[in-house]
């Protein structure tokens, strides 16, 4: 189980590099919900097209309301994660 993550544990080395323009990350490959997962964006200034239209929630950016407890439990498991291959490390 430990080497399935090896490659989130380099992901921010990675982004601190500049090497990463667009990242996509399933929650469900670490231990998080599915259906839910992260997109990182470098540039601001490019924008991604929209796959669903309609409604005027968050400034027209979305057509839908945001999955909190999906969110939560997502950044948790994220934490889960890093916390414990950092304390697998010394072994």
């Amino acid at each position: 189980m430990l080497m399935r993550f090896k490659l989130l544990e380099q992901v921010p080395d990675l982004l601190a590099l500049g090497r990463i323009d667009l990242l996509s990350l399933s929650a469900h490959k670490f231990h998080g919900p599915r259906g839910v997962g992260i997109l990182y964006k470098k540039s601001r200034k490019k924008k991604i097209q929209s796959l669903l239209t309609g409604g005027g929630q968050e400034k027209t950016e979305r057509s839908t309301t945001e999955n909190l407890p999906g969110i939560v439990a997502t950044a948790k498991s994220n934490a889960y994660v890093f916390r414990s291959s950092t304390s697998n490390e010394g072994n």
